[in-house]
């Protein structure tokens, strides 16, 4: 099997690391008070509702609030080119509901987030190390093709493929939203057409190039986890992800083409063994 193949996703909390093939989701939980980590694996459809389906429910609503912001914008350009003028402002007004509604929906959800930043802040520094042991025992399988705790240590934490590249994009597609609404509040309209232009050209730019694109994202994201969301994990955080990962593959060997004999496991790893 190629590693990268197997190995699709990863999820990092304080004591718990989740580690993701396209079919099983292996989850390995930290037992400070005994000392052990306990892993479960299962398959995704059987396993309840967690924050992934926040996140999804998130990007979908983010994507929709992209796609109505720049058909709104759109459409207020085409409402100054049109020579009827009841369709004009007909046009005009549809477009300006549509973005103050969803501006109104985006800035509340900031300023909702806003308020809890420096305890986001804390947050992802305590998670930072276990973040950094996924990263670590991920890349070194794609790698290497190798799950040996050793090999992980010599890995890097900082990752390319870190899904903070995504993030970066998502803030440089709302901080140009926020642009928009600011040069409507101003109500120049010299100001929304340079915006309204930048936005467009920049937007087809990262299509066009996207390989540029994502170029950029990756470094952004580097220097992201570099001074925030990474840190050198230590023994257990390392030896959790190395516990998940080991389960991981080892599912999919055995249950590569016989997902129907396959059954819902939990297994426990003593840290002095």
């Amino acid at each position: 099997m190629n590693p990268k193949e197997v190995v699709v996703a990863g999820r990092s909390e304080v004591k718990k690391i989740r580690i993701d093939s396209r079919r099983f989701a292996s989850i390995a939980t930290y037992d400070e008070t005994k000392n052990q980590v306990i892993v479960e694996v299962d398959l995704h459809e059987n396993i309840k509702p967690d924050q992934y389906n926040v996140d999804w429910k998130f990007y979908l609503w983010f994507f929709a609030c992209i796609v109505l912001a720049h058909a709104s914008l759109f459409g207020y350009a085409a409402s100054v080119v049109i020579v009827n003028p009841i369709l004009a402002n007909g046009l005009a007004l549809l477009s300006i509901i549509v973005f103050s509604c969803v501006t109104y929906s985006m800035l509340s959800w900031a300023v909702r987030y806003t308020i809890i930043i420096p305890k986001l802040f804390w947050e992802m520094k305590k998670v930072a190390p276990w973040h950094g042991a996924e990263h670590k025992v991920i890349d070194s399988y794609c790698q290497n093709g190798t799950t040996d705790l050793e090999s992980a240590k010599l890995v890097s934490p900082i990752s390319d493929y870190c899904g903070g590249r995504y993030a970066v994009l998502l803030l440089l597609i709302a901080g140009a939203l926020l642009a928009v609404a600011t040069a409507f509040a101003l109500n120049d309209y010299k100001i929304i057409k340079i915006v309204i232009s930048s936005i467009t050209l920049a937007t087809l730019g990262m299509i066009l190039f996207h390989r540029t694109t994502m170029k950029c994202a990756v470094h952004f994201s580097r220097k992201l986890q570099k001074y925030w969301t990474i840190k050198e994990p230590g023994e257990k955080e390392l030896w959790t992800a190395h516990c998940a990962i080991v389960e991981l593959v080892k599912t999919e060997t055995a249950y590569h083409n016989d997902l129907m004999n396959f059954k819902k496991y939990s297994i426990t790893y003593n840290r002095s063994s």
